[in-house]
């Protein structure tokens, strides 16, 4: 058995580079969620608009265009996210059995991905305050991070689940869009008016939603605890992640690697290439 921090470092750069090698995923972050706000700020009229936050128990006054920009920018950027973490885990498996087989520990290897999640997370979260507190002047960009931060966190483990789940890049990418586009459609103020059904905060993004929207458009704290529900989503999606993996890998880990060349670990090149 590897030494445990040896294997979270190694872990943990081998994940790293599989998101850095993802570019489309990288092109999305830097075009897709900017742009996605740009538009909506260009082409949706400046109409008055009064939202309802049933969570909160606030009405917020803004215009339609703005409460666009906000309602489109967590989709945009857990999509970018969810693409990411489901493209990382998918393209894993053969490596993390391969590194547990050298030795490695499961625990290790887990958190090493929750630890690249947060931190994508935390960049993502970054990205949306800042395009935010440009575009609408949110008076409440920590709450706004806040916000962002666990709804990227939510998706992001979905798409971890998902990678050990599914057997398809492409029904992984289909099942991130459908789910985002159904949270766009059911939350939305202009497309469903009666967006205060209770079951609705089931959803992934309810709570960071209510609290973004909260955040950017009134100067009333709306506390954390909403935005929170995003966490457990997260939590909830990489147990199950977590029991998939050791129902796959179980039994690997308690074979001793031969001496020699045959029982070395995966070198970095070969990690690399197959990342890649």
């Amino acid at each position: 058995m590897r030494h445990w921090g040896t294997s979270f470092a190694v872990a943990l750069r081998f994940t790293v580079l599989g998101h850095l090698n993802n570019r489309l995923a990288l092109l999305m972050a830097v075009v897709f969620t900017p742009g996605w706000v740009w538009v909506a700020g260009a082409c949706v009229p400046h109409t008055p608009l009064t939202i309802r936050l049933p969570a909160l128990g606030l009405h917020v006054a803004t215009d339609v265009s703005h409460s666009v920009q906000v309602a489109s920018a967590l989709p945009s950027a857990t999509t970018v996210i969810g693409f990411m973490m489901f493209m990382a885990t998918f393209k894993a498996r053969e490596m993390d059995q391969r590194l547990i087989l050298a030795g490695y520990s499961r625990t290790a290897l887990l958190l090493a991905r929750v630890v690249a999640l947060a931190l994508v997370a935390a960049v993502l979260a970054t990205q949306v305050t800042v395009l935010l507190r440009v575009a609408v002047r949110a008076p409440q960009p920590g709450v706004l991070w806040l916000a962002g931060f666990c709804a990227a966190l939510a998706y992001g483990g979905v798409g971890t689940m998902l990678g050990t789940l599914l057997h398809s890049e492409l029904s992984g990418l289909f099942f991130i869009i459908a789910c985002i586009f159904m949270e766009l459609t059911l939350q939305s103020p202009l497309s469903n008016p009666q967006a205060d059904q209770p079951w609705l905060v089931l959803l992934p993004l309810y709570g960071p939603s209510q609290t973004a929207t909260a955040a950017a458009f009134t100067h009333t704290d709306p506390g954390g605890a909403h935005a929170v529900l995003g966490i457990l989503w997260c939590a909830a999606a990489l147990g199950t992640a977590a029991v998939v993996d050791l129902a796959r890998t179980r039994g690997h880990g308690r074979h001793t690697a031969p001496a020699g060349p045959a029982g070395a670990p995966p070198s970095t090149e070969q990690a690399e290439g197959h990342i890649s």
